[in-house]
C-alpha cells in the first residue's frame, strides 16, 4: 500500500505525543480517579538549526533560502535581471504589478526533514556544448525543477539544489522566472492572453532561456521536443512535406487554463503558440519598415484579443488574411528563419542591462538570516496552498499539507513569542471537560488548548496568511481576529480581504438581519468595506466581484444605480467570464435597472462562443 504524505510527515519529525499522568495512587485500585490529560506536546525532528533560512526581497519577488548567502543573493540576481530584461522587451503597456509579491523557496540537502518530504527533486542540466547558442538548440530541460502553486493574488515556486552548485534559476516550466513571468502578465487587467504568455516563456517559448551579457536571446522555434522537431524537418527535406500544426484558432480559446478551471494546454499547442509569437515579432521582410510595421500589426492584435473574441472576421481585419492562410504560414515558417536563435542587443532596450552579476559586478541584493514570521509564513503559505490546490484530486495529500501548514504557523508563533514546543501562552492552567462525571475512570480534566492570538502577532502578512489558513479548515472564528488585524494594518494580500468579505457574507446569510430575511445595510456594508479596500490600491479578481454582486443581490435595501457601477470594472476587467457578467446581470434586473441588465446581456453573447 503505498505510503501516504501524512503518514511519512508523523514518521520523519512532525508527529505529536499526548501524555497521562495518573492521579496519586490509592491502596484500593478499585477506587475511582481523576484522570488528568496533558495537552499535546510536539516533537520536532530539526530541534538545533545548524543550517539557517536566508531571506531577501527584491521587486516582485521574495526568497526564501535554505542555501548560502552567495547562491540566495546569485539566484536572486539572476531572477531579477531577467524578468527586467523580459519587461524590455515586449511593450510597457502589457505589464501590470502583482498586488502580492511572488515567493521563491530555494532548498537543499540540509532543508528540514518535515520540509524535505513534500519538496520537489531538482537538478541543473547538463550542457552539450559551451557554445552560448547549442544550449538553446539541444532538449535540455528533462528534469524535474520544482513546483508551484498560488492563490488568485499570488504564486509560490519551489525548487531543490540537493547541495549542488545552484548560480542561476532558470529550468523547465517551473521555474521562477517562467512563473513569474506569467503571473505577471495575467496581472494585467485584463489579463494578456494565455497563448501569449505561453508563446514567451512556455516549454517552447521564445525566452525560455537566460539572458546572456550580449542581449536578450529568443530561442530556436522547436516543436513540442528536439526530437520531434528533427522528425519534421528529416521528412521535409526527403519528401517536402508540411507538419501536421493544430488549427491557428485554437489558440484563441479562452476557456484553456493552466492552473485548472478549463481544459489544459496540449504540448502541440504551446509549441503553436510559440511559434505564432515568433512570427509576430520576428517575421522576415524585406525592408525594416516593413518589418517594424508588422510587429506594430501584431501588438495591436495581442492587445484587441485581450478584450473582444478573436473571430476571423477580427483576425482578418488586423493581418489581412484568415485562419487557414495562418496556419499555413506557420507550416513553411517552421522550416525557414525561425530554426535559429535571435539575440536582441541590449543596446535596442531603454535602460540597458538592468543589473550586475558575478561577471561583471556585485549583487545588489544582501540575503539576511530569516525571522519566524518570515519563514512561518512563506512556508505555511506554500503548504496551504499546495493543499487547496489538491484538495479535490488528492484529499488525503491535501489533509496532509493543510496539517504540516498548521504546524509551521504555530511553529513560527511559539518562536516569534519566546515560547518553548510545552509551554501554554495563556496561563489558563487547567479546566474541566465538559464531560459528565461517571463511575469509572472519573472526572476528565484536560488542559486548555494552545491559543494562538493575534495580538501577539505583529507582522501583518503573516497574521493575513494565518487567517487564510484558519478560514481553510473551516475555524471562521479564529480566522476573522486574524483577518481583521491584518486588513486593519494594511495589508497587500487582497485575498485575506476576499476571505474576510467572504467570512462576513456567510455570517449575514446565517442570521440575516435586514426585512424579510435579508441582509441589513450593516451586513451589506461588511462584505463590502474589505472589498472596496483591495479596489483602492489593486485589482480584486472575479472571486471579489462576485461577493460584490451576492451581496448586493440578498440586500433588504435597494442600492442605488451608482452604487453597482463598480460592477461595470467587473466585467472590463473579466470580459470572457460570462458566468461573472450574467450574474451581475441578474442583479440589476433584480433592482429594475432593466436597461442596464440588457446591455450588459447583449454585449455577453459576443463572448460566449468565446468560451
Amino acid at each position: 500500500m503505498r505510503e501516504t504524505l501524512f503518514q511519512r510527515l508523523l514518521i520523519n519529525g512532525i508527529g505529536a505525543v499526548a501524555l497521562t499522568l495518573p492521579a496519586t495512587a490509592h491502596a484500593d485500585d478499585s477506587t475511582p480517579k481523576d484522570i488528568i490529560i496533558m495537552k499535546m506536546m510536539v516533537v520536532e525532528a530539526e530541534s538545533v538549526d545548524v543550517n539557517p533560512w536566508y531571506y531577501l526581497e527584491f521587486p516582485n519577488f521574495e526568497v526564501l533560502s535554505r542555501t548560502d548567502p552567495t547562491q540566495t543573493e546569485s539566484v536572486a540576481t539572476h531572477i531579477d535581471e531577467s524578468l527586467a530584461a523580459n519587461r524590455e522587451f515586449i511593450p510597457t503597456l502589457f505589464w501590470a504589478r502583482p498586488p502580492t509579491p511572488m515567493t521563491f523557496i530555494m532548498l537543499d540537502r540540509f532543508t528540514p526533514t518535515n520540509v524535505a518530504e513534500v519538496a520537489p527533486k531538482s537538478g541543473e542540466p547538463d550542457y552539450k556544448d559551451a557554445n552560448l547558442y547549442e544550449p538553446y538548440r539541444a532538449d535540455t530541460y528533462s528534469r524535474e525543477y520544482g513546483s508551484s502553486t498560488g492563490d488568485s493574488d499570488t504564486r509560490c515556486i519551489v525548487q531543490n539544489r540537493l547541495g549542488e552548485s545552484w548560480m542561476w534559476a532558470g529550468g523547465g516550466s517551473k521555474g521562477p522566472i517562467q512563473e513569474g513571468f506569467r503571473f505577471e502578465l495575467s496581472q494585467c487587467s485584463p489579463p494578456m492572453p494565455l497563448w501569449y504568455a505561453v508563446g514567451l516563456h512556455g516549454r517552447c517559448g521564445l525566452l525560455r532561456v537566460m539572458p546572456t551579457q550580449q542581449g536578450v536571446v529568443a530561442a530556436t522555434a522547436k516543436w513540442i521536443t528536439e526530437a520531434d522537431t528533427d522528425v519534421i524537418l528529416t521528412r521535409h527535406r526527403k519528401f517536402g512535406t508540411l507538419p501536421d500544426i493544430p488549427p491557428i484558432e485554437s489558440l484563441f480559446d479562452h476557456r484553456i487554463s493552466e492552473y485548472g478551471g478549463g481544459p489544459r494546454p496540449s504540448p502541440a499547442w504551446a509549441a503553436e503558440a510559440a511559434l505564432f509569437v515568433r512570427w509576430g515579432m520576428f517575421a522576415d521582410f524585406p525592408t525594416s519598415k516593413e518589418a517594424d510595421e508588422h510587429r506594430q500589426t501584431f501588438q495591436a492584435f495581442v492587445e484587441r484579443s485581450r478584450i473582444e473574441p478573436v473571430t476571423e472576421a477580427m483576425f482578418r481585419g488586423c493581418f489581412g488574411f484568415g485562419f487557414a492562410k495562418m496556419r499555413e504560414q506557420l507550416q513553411i515558417y517552421l522550416f525557414t528563419a525561425a530554426r535559429e536563435p535571435i539575440c536582441v542587443p541590449y543596446s535596442a532596450f531603454d535602460n540597458g542591462y538592468p543589473h550586475g552579476h558575478a561577471d561583471h559586478g556585485p549583487y545588489p541584493f544582501h540575503a539576511k538570516k530569516a525571522t519566524a514570521d518570515q519563514i512561518g509564513r512563506i512556508l505555511g503559505d506554500w503548504l496551504r496552498m499546495q493543499g487547496n490546490a489538491i484538495r479535490a484530486s488528492d484529499p488525503a495529500e491535501s489533509e496532509a499539507y493543510i496539517y504540516a501548514a498548521g504546524r509551521v504557523l504555530e511553529r513560527a508563533y511559539r518562536d516569534d513569542n519566546g515560547l518553548p514546543p510545552d509551554e501554554d501562552p495563556t496561563g489558563a492552567g487547567e479546566r474541566p471537560a465538559t464531560a459528565a462525571r461517571n463511575a469509572n475512570p472519573g472526572t476528565v480534566v484536560a488542559m486548555k488548548p494552545f491559543v494562538v492570538s493575534a495580538k501577539r502577532i505583529h507582522d501583518p502578512k503573516l497574521l493575513a496568511v494565518y487567517g487564510m489558513y484558519e478560514h481553510d479548515i473551516g475555524h471562521d472564528a479564529e480566522a476573522r481576529q486574524f483577518l481583521e488585524a491584518a486588513v486593519k494594518a494594511g495589508v497587500e494580500r487582497p485575498a485575506a480581504y476576499v476571505d474576510l468579505a467572504q467570512m462576513n457574507l456567510e455570517a449575514g446569510e446565517a442570521n440575516p438581519a435586514g426585512a424579510a430575511g435579508r441582509l441589513s445595510k450593516e451586513q451589506v456594508a461588511c462584505v463590502l468595506t474589505p472589498l472596496l479596500d483591495v479596489l483602492r490600491k489593486s485589482r480584486l479578481g472575479p472571486a471579489g466581484y462576485r461577493l460584490f454582486a451576492e451581496a448586493w443581490a440578498q440586500s433588504a435595501g435597494k442600492p442605488a444605480l451608482g452604487e453597482l457601477t463598480v460592477l461595470y470594472a467587473a466585467i472590463r476587467e473579466n470580459p470572457f467570464d460570462t458566468d461573472l457578467s450574467k450574474s451581475i446581470a441578474d442583479v440589476f434586473a433584480q433592482w429594475g435597472y432593466t436597461a442596464e441588465s440588457d446591455e450588459i446581456l447583449r454585449n455577453r453573447s459576443r463572448y460566449l462562443g468565446a468560451g
